[in-house]
């Protein structure tokens, strides 16, 4: 047979498989269409996104941003028995879920009692949500002034501060949902100086170190400091460096039981400098100049500093020193310098 025998399969389409493809083909076109026509499948056009506008549209839903994504809605206000309250939410249990580091807490006193049993006419504690809503947590005695030190969203506690009546301000842990509160939070692990019957006192809260934990401050009544302890979750730890300062108070160098302090906790360092004033000429005598590793706790107490004076100081008061690069910021005589606590080179006017 010649290939021209039209009885042949080679070299010919048959009829029956075009039908089929042109068959499916509207098929295929016609869903196509159908779907696009009720809007299953949209129009691309390449480089092209939904407008911020239209996001936010379907984003927003008219609460706070806070609760976006939730099913919660906005607590309802509560109904204040004083006057003085201001106006806040009931602090339902499901808020706490939500609340993290972008969230506050203030505490609110109106009024200023009797000046003497009592210092104010109202107190409370508050949570402050990220587009400042208050709820009401608990209210709070009016014999002291009660100011809020530092608090841990993911634990729950705060940390307050009964002020106002003595130069050692007692502080004490609070349980934000129990309202229990605990005066020997810490332990042992602060400066014999401030220790109070029942707790601690003059202890602040500074930073957070780049190690994660917490960098605490520990001052007496002139706001020298006395030493210093972190906070690790619910663990407290202490600090050689209180040793330190205790023993360098009793050997007389110290501004009464603290020295001045220079903190840099984005380095994890500190510097302290204790002086013995010669009471009779009202000048230096003595002395130490103390480097402290925040991250390793290693203290070194034999530290030489070149100053221009006898007189170096924080700028910003006795335990709020700062550093500039690898030097200490002081003001000596009046003037500010940068002292070099590390290299023993000399003072640089800043």
């Amino acid at each position: 047979m010649d290939s021209g025998d039209r009885g042949s399969d080679g070299g010919r389409f048959p009829v029956g498989v075009l039908i089929a493809i042109v068959v499916v083909g509207l098929a295929g076109y016609g869903a196509y269409w159908l779907l696009g026509e009720y809007g299953f499948i949209g129009d691309e056009t390449p480089g092209t996104t939904a407008s911020p506008q239209a996001e936010s549209a379907v984003a927003d839903d008219g609460r706070p941003e806070w609760l976006q994504g939730t099913s919660y809605e906005l607590p309802p206000m509560t109904s204040p028995e004083n006057e003085l309250e201001p106006p806040a939410r009931i602090l339902e249990g499901w808020v706490w879920e939500l609340a993290d580091d972008d969230w506050s807490m203030t505490v609110v006193r109106e009024g200023e009692g009797d000046n003497f049993t009592w210092l104010s006419d109202f107190q409370a504690l508050y949570l402050v949500s990220p587009t400042e809503d208050l709820f009401k947590i608990s209210d709070l005695r009016t014999d002291f002034d009660m100011n809020l030190v530092h608090w841990d969203p993911e634990l729950r506690v705060a940390w307050i501060e009964r002020g106002g009546k003595s130069e050692l301000e007692q502080v004490i842990e609070y349980d934000l949902v129990s309202l229990d509160s605990t005066e020997d939070f810490a332990g042992s692990v602060v400066n014999s100086a401030n220790v109070v019957p029942g707790g601690l006192a003059n202890v602040e809260y500074r930073a957070d170190q780049p190690d994660e934990r917490e960098l605490w401050v520990s001052f007496d009544p002139s706001g020298y400091a006395t030493g210093v302890f972190w906070r690790d979750g619910s663990e407290w730890e202490s600090s050689l460096v209180s040793d330190q300062i205790r023993r360098m108070a009793q050997q007389g160098l110290s501004r009464e039981l603290g020295v001045d302090a220079w903190f840099d906790p984005a380095s994890e360092r500190a510097v302290y400098h204790g002086v013995f004033i010669d009471p009779d000429t009202e000048r230096l005598a003595d002395e130490m100049w103390v480097v402290h590793d925040l991250a390793s706790d290693a203290v070194d107490d034999t530290a030489v500093v070149q100053t221009p004076s006898d007189d170096c100081r924080p700028v910003d008061g006795p335990r709020s020193g700062t550093f500039e690069g690898d030097r200490i910021v002081a003001d000596c005589g009046g003037t500010e310098y940068l002292l070099d606590p590390y290299g023993n080179e000399g003072p640089v006017e800043r």
